[in-house]
């Protein structure tokens, strides 16, 4: 047994590696290339282009179809010049330029006002459409199933009120407002099959749109001055209304008020009350008396007497002076006598009396200050009691004053309203008797010598566009419905697994021929599978392997057969095992019986000598599959296998087991666990994410060495834009090169 086999029964996992992370040094260690977005486009477009180009193919032949059978029709266009109102002679803030929202608000009106019923009901009222046979005709405009039998017969009266609300339906229909970029130009086009009518329909609308523009203006003004006078019959009563109660109020409250001239001219004067200015003079003279009678009271409180009054008295001084004079002469004789001596004796008795007339003067000044003192204290008493009074009295005012000045700011804004409502109505007055229009023609409109529509340039592209676009919608459509895997690429992607290799479709139904010719695409596939194989492991491709497959039909039987064929070639002893004993399959495709074979082996009765079939192919030998068992599963249970495989690996080079699919049957995960590797086929085109998701984990799960996967029946044409020489070159490079040498 070599370093690729182990024991029955133990599990096959990658060297270094995990179950969960199967052949990690291939599916982990190399760098994943992501498709770029444009290459995955190019892939969906490719894959469903037959799809795509028939869609194109139908949106061009409905174009044209529809083109054919279009009307021609005829369009007439008139170009007018629409200026914001003038207004400057009215307002002198005029002269301000118009913000650019108003302008953008101003023609969106005016564009909207060209589109108007009222419009289109003009038009018809002055052309008559209603009664014109020949607009009735183009437009289709029918009212009876037999109106137009007749050209003589009038039309009836009774249908006219359907034929005008049809007719104004016909032009909103066919009129279009067209503005012209960074302009005050607007175009007006009529569409219709006859080119004088179209013609004559656009000036129609034009003339009618003046028309009546110059009427609304002149409307509004009218109703604008009905209006004001009518605001101004009632803002003048409520005014007099309103003078005449503040006028009322102030003479039932007395509240008389004074005038003041202001210095600004625009300022109104201000008004001052009686009982303000009195109160102000008081207040002045209040405080004077405040003043001189605290000016009395200090006088009157000086220390100890001595005041200005008594310091610049003459009698008082003349006393001071006098006594200085005795108490001099007494000071001496009590220096020198005793002070019994008589002349010491009369100066003291002289000095008693002129202290007491001293005191006497003093008491008579302190008294006048008292006397002033009690006056100034009158005065301030008398003052303060008549402020008091007027407080009461201004305070009261006030209060009054309040319901004065709502009544006078009542006054005051009917004046201003009045004032305003009479200035606009001086204005609309000066408005209504302007007679400019701010619409005029530019160019009228001529009958149109070219078709305006159906245009088949156009129409072919769009429809071009259209079908294409619709074809390519349903391929992304279909593309994300469609879980196939499609790609080498998407089983690495979605499976974590690597894929060996492509198998593309076999040319032609004998496949042994094919197998048979070493230049065939087939066989060039099989020697770039044979040469992954080799690096699947670390150790080279595993001497004993099988090939399965998710469901049936996916190829797996001919690619088991294909790898034997190719490694038989090399020079390697190859036994192939035909191990789907329910399907058996490989003695077909080589020729054999299927009398005896692997069944045999597996029941004890026969050995792997007695059973083998050499094949014309040298260095191939084959075990059929034999008589079908009852229960295949049971027999690939037992150790029998392991036996099968060690004594074939003795013998031959490789064993190969061509195996049934997983889905559904236990074989394939049974037979797994014994060899020393598996390989999944996978259809491409044919076989869905979630089958192959199924198998992965069922051989997985039985302990498997899954080596990878292999996309067979692969056509790399719709692939070629997104995987360039990997997929598109293809295996018939030399049979091309060598057809280019012989030409």
């Amino acid at each position: 047994m070599n370093a690729f086999e182990t024991a029955p029964g133990a599990a096959l996992v990658p060297a270094g590696g995990s179950r969960d992370a199967l052949a990690p040094w291939q599916a982990s260690s190399l760098p994943k290339d992501h498709e770029p977005a444009i290459s995955q486009w190019l892939r969906v477009l490719s894959k469903w282009r037959w799809l795509i180009l028939a869609a194109t193919l139908a949106g061009l032949a409905i174009s044209i179809g529809l083109t054919l059978v279009m009307t021609k029709q005829y369009t007439a266009e008139i170009t007018l010049d629409i200026s914001r109102e003038d207004s400057s002679n009215l307002d002198i803030s005029s002269s301000k330029s118009t913000p650019i929202f108003a302008d953008q608000e101003f023609y969106q009106t005016q564009y909207g006002l060209l589109r108007a019923r009222s419009v289109a009901e003009a038009v018809t009222t002055k052309l008559k459409l209603s009664e014109n046979r020949k607009f009735l005709r183009l437009f289709g405009i029918r009212t009876e199933s037999n109106l137009f039998d007749s050209s003589t017969q009038p039309l009836p009266a009774t249908t006219r009120p359907a034929r005008q609300n049809e007719a104004i339906k016909a032009l909103i229909g066919s009129i279009s407002v067209s503005p012209v970029r960074n302009s005050r130009l607007v175009t007006i086009g009529f569409e219709s099959p006859d080119p004088k009518m179209s013609a004559d329909i656009a000036n129609a609308w034009a003339e009618q749109f003046i028309q009546r523009n110059l009427a609304r203006r002149f409307d509004a003004n009218s109703y604008a001055r009905n209006f004001l006078e009518e605001r101004l019959a009632q803002m003048k009563s409520k005014l007099e209304e309103s003078e005449r109660r503040l006028v009322e109020y102030a003479s039932q409250n007395r509240l008389i008020t004074i005038g003041s001239p202001s210095n600004d001219a625009n300022t109104r004067s201000t008004d001052r009350s009686v009982v303000s200015d009195s109160l102000e003079a008081l207040n002045g003279q209040l405080a004077l008396a405040r003043g001189a009678r605290i000016a009395a009271e200090a006088r009157m409180r000086g220390s100890n007497g001595v005041t200005t009054e008594n310091l610049n008295n003459p009698a008082i001084n003349s006393l001071r002076q006098k006594r200085a004079e005795v108490a001099a002469d007494a000071a001496k004789l009590r220096a020198q006598f005793n002070q019994d001596y008589p002349p010491l004796l009369s100066l003291t008795a002289q000095l008693r009396e002129l202290d007491q007339s001293i005191a006497r003067e003093e008491g008579r000044g302190r008294s006048v200050l008292t006397s002033g003192y009690q006056q100034a204290l009158a005065q301030e008493n008398a003052l303060q009691a008549q402020v008091n009074t007027l407080e009461n009295e201004a305070l009261n005012q006030r209060r009054l004053n309040i319901q004065y000045n709502i009544y006078q700011r009542d006054a005051d804004t009917n004046r201003e309203l009045y004032n305003a409502l009479l200035q606009r109505y001086k204005q609309v007055g000066i408005a209504g008797g302007i007679g400019s229009n701010n619409v005029s023609v530019v160019d009228r409109a001529l009958p149109p010598t070219r078709q305006s529509s159906p245009k088949p340039l156009i129409n072919v592209l769009i429809g071009l566009i259209i079908g294409a676009g619709i074809g390519v919608g349903l391929a992304l459509i279909l593309d994300q419905f469609d879980d196939a895997i499609a790609v080498p690429d998407d089983i690495e992607r979605l499976f974590r697994i690597s894929c060996l290799g492509t198998v593309p479709k076999f040319p032609s139904e004998d496949r042994m021929e094919e197998l048979r010719d070493r230049k065939s695409a087939v066989s060039e596939a099989m020697l770039s599978f044979e040469a992954s194989l080799r690096f699947a492991t670390p150790d080279g491709m595993p001497r004993s392997l099988l090939i399965t497959s998710s469901v049936p039909g996916e190829g797996k039987s001919t690619t088991t057969l294909a790898l034997a064929m190719t490694l038989a070639r090399l020079g390697r002893s190859v036994l192939l095992i035909d191990a789907d004993m329910r399907s058996p399959t490989q003695h077909f495709l080589l020729d054999l019986n299927n009398f005896t074979g692997l069944a045999n082996i597996l029941t004890g009765n026969g050995t792997l000598h007695q059973v083998v079939q050499e094949t014309t192919q040298e260095n191939l030998t084959l075990l059929a599959a034999g008589p079908t068992p009852p229960n295949a599963a049971e027999l690939f249970g037992g150790s029998q296998v392991d036996a099968i495989i060690a004594a074939a690996l003795q013998e031959y080079d490789f064993v190969l087991f061509d195996a049934p699919p997983v889905m559904a049957l236990a074989d394939a995960p049974l037979l797994a666990s014994h060899v020393g590797g598996t390989v999944l086929v996978i259809e491409s085109g044919a076989t869905r994410t979630r089958q192959i998701r199924t198998a992965v984990v069922r051989l997985t799960s039985a302990h498997a060495r899954l080596l990878g996967g292999l996309l067979t029946k692969f056509d790399a044409k719709p692939f070629s834009y997104g995987y360039g020489y990997g997929y598109g070159y293809g295996y018939g490079y030399g049979k091309t090169l060598t057809s280019k040498t012989n030409d």
